[in-house]
């Protein structure tokens, strides 16, 4: 086999030529001069090249444990959608960033987010070869001017494949799947064994998953309807019977599961439950509707879901107080604090975080807000650095009282027009009031002198 491989290379050297794979591998895995490492590693390659429904290999190629060599050598081609993949992963699209976090790389949440896309993406890596295959199969149903895939994204050839017309599911025999768990729709309504039913409201029912077991795992696969989203069902990585992603995030925490108590007549077709059902795991940050799709979790939270909002106030607490933390960083946007502070505000948050951390920075680089610093603040008695930035428009008088702050940062808070005259009782390093409106009182601006545009340090 080495020889047959050394006499490959040479003449393809000899020949100027470069396989589809060795060139992929060139530019994408192979270190560049000077570096470490190339841009992907070999595994993350490898998932992506074997989740491209086209590719073509051997059938009993060990794809988990090949090495470059032994693609190299079973002459493995990458197929017709492997660019597309590998493309979608190291750039993904701003829509598909902002579903998830920010786009903007400015943003000190913007390598956080890109990470989270990843990391979804290679989860959703056994999907994608289902609905690379679908997409084979309907391409010709589908209006020319959405049948160029290098124009799509992964979230807009879900919604291609899903909005199809009935007519063409009906040719392609995406209908009539008969399973027994219809009959036990219609029986037990949204009750199955491994869940609970929690609460039920006019319009939703919330149910909860608690717990790895067999029972837990079927549950999943029911309420997700194993996958079969071109039969109405869901498009969630827990759902699969082959899966193993239940155990990754049903471990993380519970997995909560809302229907809609109306289906509307648009059910799925092996389950009979709502096409409208959104599945939650907190701990993960993962907030999908059918079509694994982000919600706007505030906006529901607060509108048609905000009879459960209480009810999980401690899971979204849990979900990202660290014990014996001693920097936290919140962003608002989707990430878990942010989602807490849209819900329930930054009090509940601030009595949600251990008393010895030493820097607290709120962050807010979207719409402005308004959000009330109550005197819980006080318990941070260790506290040395506190930003807010474009979050408040005051702050409590007893903010004076906090015995070892020495950063103040309060840059783009345009409604904030005065500080409490406690701040005079705080041995200050700096404060921060670029972006703000604020008139310093007399006694501040004695005790005070300006280093540059609104930023001051104590005399």
């Amino acid at each position: 086999m080495k020889f047959k491989r050394i006499i490959r290379n040479i003449l393809l050297e000899q020949s100027g030529e470069e396989t589809k794979l060795q060139n992929f591998y060139n530019k994408l895995v192979k270190p560049k001069e000077g570096k470490e490492k190339g841009i992907l590693d070999l595994n993350t390659f490898k998932e992506i090249i074997f989740a491209d429904p086209t590719t073509k290999k051997p059938e009993d190629f060990d794809t988990e444990n090949a090495s470059y060599e032994d693609m190299v050598d079973s002459r493995i081609q990458p197929g017709k959608y492997s660019n597309w993949l590998l493309k979608n992963y190291i750039k993904p699209s701003t829509e598909d960033l902002d579903n998830i976090g920010t786009s903007d790389p400015t943003s000190p949440e913007y390598k956080k987010t890109v990470k989270e896309y990843k990391r979804i993406f290679l989860e959703d890596l056994f999907g994608f070869n289902s609905l690379l295959s679908n997409f084979n199969k309907v391409k010709q149903y589908i209006p020319q001017d959405k049948r160029d895939i290098n124009q799509l994204t992964p979230n807009s050839l879900k919604s291609i494949i899903d909005s199809l017309p009935q007519d063409v599911k009906d040719k392609l025999n995406y209908k009539n799947v008969k399973s027994q768990a219809r009959q036990e729709r219609k029986e037990n309504r949204f009750s199955h064994p491994g869940a609970q039913i929690i609460k039920t409201t006019n319009d939703y029912t919330l149910i909860k998953i608690d717990g790895t077991g067999p029972e837990q795992k079927e549950a999943a696969q029911w309420y997700g309807g194993f996958y079969d989203y071109m039969n109405g069902e869901s498009h969630w990585c827990t759902s699969p019977p082959s899966s193993n992603y239940f155990m990754t995030y049903a471990s993380a925490g519970p997995l909560y599961v809302i229907m809609a108590n109306d289906d509307k007549g648009l059910v799925g077709a092996r389950t009979g439950l709502p096409q409208e059902r959104y599945q939650i795991s907190i701990p993960k940050n993962q907030y999908m509707d059918r079509m694994d799709h982000r919600f706007d979790v505030v906006k529901m939270f607060n509108g048609p879901f905000s009879e459960f909002k209480d009810l999980l106030k401690d899971d979204f607490s849990k979900a990202f107080v660290t014990p014996n933390r001693d920097k936290v960083f919140i962003n608002l946007g989707n990430s878990n604090e942010g989602v807490f502070i849209s819900l329930y505000g930054l009090d509940d948050l601030i009595k949600s975080l251990p008393e010895t951390i030493k820097e607290l920075h709120v962050t807010n680089t979207s719409t402005p807000v308004d959000l009330r610093i109550g005197d819980e603040i006080t318990k941070f008695k260790e506290l040395t650095v506190l930003l807010l930035q474009n979050v408040i428009s005051e702050l409590p008088e007893s903010i004076g009282s906090l015995p070892e702050l020495k950063i103040l940062s309060l840059p783009d808070n345009k409604n904030l027009t005065k500080l409490p005259e406690s701040i005079s009782n705080l041995s200050l390093d700096f404060l921060v009031l670029t972006g703000s409106n604020v008139v310093l009182s007399d006694s501040l601006s004695d005790d005070l002198m300006e280093t540059a545009d609104g930023v001051y340090t104590s005399l």
